[in-house]
């Protein structure tokens, strides 16, 4: 009897494990915030207004085009999505110089981003190659694109250097 009461007893806590791991499913999280990722030197932001081409960094964008989401994936990367124009950030190739540009979302590793935290800001990175960092092409030019340079520890030009703020 006493055998069999514990196993009622464990098969009700797992049960309620069922039912717990179920739970959070149910009470999702709100939806991803809305950024703006910024270049630290200059202040140009991500815009994305350039639909199926490059994301350049601008000063002033109009609409939704310098605002991103960037949504966690289960691995710790996460994948950066325009606003306005529902495209994802990629780059076109992966080697220094490659473009950043966007695309539809596909939800492939191409589309996965890291994100490094340094005590001088924020370093995007592409999932597949971590040795390569988003930096703008040429800071203070209007416009530049955003392009891959290698990831260094220290960046001289802080052009690879980035602030991610809720908009």
């Amino acid at each position: 009897m006493t055998r069999a009461r514990w196993m009622l007893g464990a098969a009700g806590a797992l049960a309620t494990m069922a039912l717990g791991a179920a739970l959070p499913a149910s009470a999702a999280p709100a939806p991803d915030a809305i950024t703006e990722i910024t270049n630290a030197i200059d202040r140009t932001s991500w815009d994305g207004s350039y639909r199926y081409g490059p994301v350049r960094a601008t000063q002033f964008s109009p609409g939704a085009t310098n605002k991103w989401i960037l949504t966690p994936k289960y691995d710790g990367s996460v994948t950066i999505q325009n606003v306005e124009t529902r495209l994802c950030a990629q780059p076109e190739a992966f080697v220094p110089g490659a473009e950043v540009v966007t695309a539809p979302c596909n939800f492939s590793d191409v589309q996965d981003w890291r994100v490094q935290q340094r005590p001088e800001g924020t370093v995007l990175s592409p999932e597949i190659a971590p040795e390569l960092a988003a930096s703008v092409y040429e800071i203070g030019l209007p416009g530049s694109p955003v392009v891959l340079k290698h990831n260094r520890t220290f960046d001289p030009d802080r052009s690879s250097i980035f602030t991610i703020s809720p908009f």
